[in-house]
């Protein structure tokens, strides 16, 4: 069955390919009602949606081989089956929506996993949800308005008869704001990165030319938003929502650039080299902290984010193999979001002004949530980020601590505490999701790339 797009509410009045992505066909498994790491190491095949993880008991498998079965095992938890197709949340509790960031930075991992079925269907079912007018693609797709998702889970934490999930159906109606009427500012250029990276992947040229001219369409919706040669975003727009962030931020502009080049040279997206071209400059001139060598996090303030410097080297924007990558590889390893006592994975340092965090967040305990708190998908990233660039120890510490997290959970889950043994974030009324599609898909990516020079290889 094909999921109807529903009507999109009116809007108001060849260069290198990106592609950090590592490709594996998954061979077809019999997946049992309970997961078995050890027989069925892929994904679940088509007609079999998993609603939990189990957790794996330590003499089933071990080390590298025992996280990637953990990953591949919660990331396939997510899956959601409308018909014939599959489709995938970004959680299993107040994320359990279809939610458009989530899904893209998982792309990596679908992919690696043999799961390119799922990336095509849902950016097919996001492209034909295009807004009118201004081409925004919807934050969200689901079935349950997204407010009422965290409502319920956050009521489950201390009334715990509140089911803290509602189930999701094919109903799917697109959600373009937020509670804070804003957008998901970076959801259209990750859209275009996904479907980049899939094609790259796949070899389906078919369905760049079948969908370019929505991709063009999508990208478009930038050219309102630019200012100075660099993108400005609204406040609580970008990945880092809690905080207001208003402005030019690293982040968006590396990744719009990134997206820029991989379409350079494509009539259907005319100037694009160029703006590539010109946006490299200006980010340099303008984020580019020369006391610490890494890029700032926006344009005013002194905050460094873990995030942009380690995409920086994974999207290649910085060479990994030049001296300038080296450079900023050896910068992050002195910085505080290295050094600290347990290794890499908290975003912002230091962290950011109270008055600049989000009255909701900082209610229900998460003032920490994107500066303090570690993410599994952060800290994947470094242990991959690591690997390439010949750190070979701590790329094995890093994979290390997120195997004990994840053997002592049953899942990658989202968030973690900045303490001893990194215990998953529970606050009176918030519980870190779990299992996590991102930081689950980024766990699959990392391991694959490190394949070579870890002891134990990932799942095939």
């Amino acid at each position: 069955m094909r999921i109807p797009p529903r009507a999109p509410t009116a809007a108001p009045a060849t260069s290198t390919p990106v592609s950090a992505t590592t490709t594996t066909t998954a061979p077809t498994t019999t997946v049992a009602s309970t997961f078995d790491p050890v027989a069925a190491k892929s994904q679940a095949p088509t007609g079999f949606v998993p609603t939990r993880v189990d957790p794996i008991g330590a003499a089933e498998v071990s080390g590298t081989s025992r996280l990637d079965a953990i990953a591949r095992a919660s990331l396939s938890a997510n899956l959601h089956a409308f018909g014939d197709k599959h489709y995938l949340s970004a959680g299993a509790q107040q994320f359990k929506g279809l939610w458009t960031r989530d899904f893209a930075w998982s792309t990596r991992g679908l992919l690696a996993m043999g799961r390119a079925d799922v990336v095509k269907n849902q950016l097919e079912l996001l492209l034909s949800n295009l807004r009118p007018g201004d081409h925004l693609l919807p934050r969200s797709l689901d079935s349950t308005d997204t407010k009422l998702r965290v409502a319920m889970a956050t009521a489950h934490q201390i009334i715990p008869f509140v089911p803290d999930s509602l189930p999701i159906s094919d109903h799917l109606e697109p959600e373009f704001i937020d509670q804070y009427g804003q957008t998901a500012f970076d959801g259209n250029m990750m859209v275009v990165l996904a479907a980049r990276q899939y094609v790259d992947a796949t070899g389906d040229t078919a369905f760049w030319d079948a969908h370019k001219a929505q991709l063009a369409d999508a990208l478009s919706y930038y050219d309102a938003h630019t200012k100075d040669g660099l993108l400005v975003q609204p406040p609580y727009s970008d990945w880092q929502d809690s905080v207001k962030r208003e402005g030019s931020s690293f982040y968006a502009n590396l990744v719009y650039q990134r997206v820029l080049e991989s379409v350079a040279g494509d009539p259907a997206f005319p100037g694009a080299k160029a703006k590539a071209d010109a946006l490299r400059t200006t980010i340099d001139a303008t984020f580019k902290d020369p006391a610490t060598g890494l890029y700032r996090s926006m344009a005013q303030g002194p905050q460094i984010s873990l995030d942009g410097n380690l995409l920086a080297l994974d999207l290649g924007y910085v060479n990994p193999d030049s001296a300038q990558g080296q450079q900023l590889f050896d910068a992050l390893k002195k910085s505080p979001l290295w050094t600290a006592a347990e290794g890499p994975g908290f975003t912002t340092w230091p962290p950011y002004p109270s008055d600049q965090k989000s009255p909701i967040e900082k209610f229900v305990g998460l003032g920490g949530y994107h500066d303090t708190l570690y993410w599994s998908w952060e800290m994947a990233l470094a242990a991959k980020v690591a690997g390439r660039m010949g750190d070979v120890q701590d790329a094995k510490a890093i994979v290390g601590r997120l195997e004990s997290m994840a053997s002592r959970d049953g899942a990658v889950a989202e968030v973690y505490q900045p303490k001893a043994g990194l215990p998953a974030e529970k606050t009176l009324l918030y519980a870190s999701e779990k299992p996590f599609s991102w930081g689950s898909a980024f766990v699959i990516d990392a391991l694959k790339a490190l394949e070579p020079v870890l002891g134990n290889a990932p799942a095939q």
